[in-house]
């Protein structure tokens, strides 16, 4: 684990580390305080994997963006004979790090308002719908990083931002009604997205990286 975190500050600056690991997540956390309807338990979830997902997929272009493109600025690691490991660590790391996000948010909200969630009696559809979220929230995630990775440009950025946070909530909205067969499908996608998307972007890189031609 500590190998990847080194591996992930290698792509990463301090200000976009300050910004996606306490800024932007203190923010959704705190925002339901100004708002007294974002209280609702899921209605806060819904909000806070939406904005979530909007400013993961758009952040991920100053760390990632770009680097499966075959034309990527890979110069860096070429450079050494452990560079392919080091770009699938800090891949890795990511991937570790937006799984561990939303999920601490989730239940971070759950700990400080945990009277008022006691007092609303909520059954266990309602928590499975949440965590359905979290999954919903996470595979768009995962999906709009990996279509960044092959983009070059901050309006491209944007346009895979914003079509994730729809793509997030026309879903969140379908499966309402379907809690328990939307977690069956969802987690086994969550989880092969993770690791497919990295195994994508490791072919891409590798390719760069002994310079092949499509």
């Amino acid at each position: 684990m500590r190998g990847m975190m080194r591996c992930y500050r290698v792509f990463t600056g301090p200000f976009y580390r300050l910004c996606v690991l306490v800024l932007l997540p203190l923010a959704v956390l705190l925002f339901p305080a100004a708002v007294p309807i974002m209280r609702d338990y899921f209605l806060f979830a819904m909000f806070a994997m939406t904005i979530y997902t909007a400013y993961e997929v758009f952040m991920d272009s100053w760390a990632f963006g770009g680097i499966a493109r075959r034309e990527g600025q890979l110069e860096y690691v070429k450079s050494s004979a452990r560079g392919l490991m080091v770009v699938k660590k800090s891949l890795l790391g990511n991937l570790f790090r937006q799984a561990l996000t939303p999920a601490l948010i989730l239940l971070l909200y759950g700990f400080i308002c945990r009277s008022q969630i006691e007092a609303a009696e909520y059954s266990i559809d309602i928590y499975i719908g949440i965590l359905d979220l979290y999954l919903i929230g996470s595979f768009f995630v995962t999906a709009g990083t990996t279509a960044v990775r092959f983009m070059d440009g901050v309006a491209l950025s944007m346009g895979a931002s914003t079509l994730c946070v729809w793509l997030v909530l026309f879903t969140a909205v379908g499966a309402m009604n379907l809690p328990w067969l939307t977690l069956c499908v969802a987690a086994p996608l969550c989880v092969a997205a993770g690791f497919g998307s990295v195994w994508l972007i490791m072919r891409r890189v590798k390719e760069s990286y002994y310079d092949k031609k499509d």
